[in-house]
């Protein structure tokens, strides 16, 4: 998300003005600021992985 240079109130990339100060939204150069974000691979790749070990849930004994 880009911010308002004059107060730094979060704008969205659609955003025409600053809802807070009126600011208009300068598009050349906050287009460039902006970046996608990075994926970290091996994180994303360990949520895959099968670790064989599976949780059991202990239910109480009926009274």
């Amino acid at each position: 998300m880009m911010k308002c240079k004059k107060c730094g109130y979060q704008l969205f990339p659609y955003s025409q003005c600053c809802p807070m100060c009126g600011r208009k939204v300068d598009k050349k150069a906050d287009t460039k600021s902006v970046q996608a974000p990075q994926t970290r691979l091996d994180f994303w790749l360990a949520g895959l992985k099968k670790t064989g070990k599976t949780t059991r849930v202990r239910r109480p004994l009926p009274t």
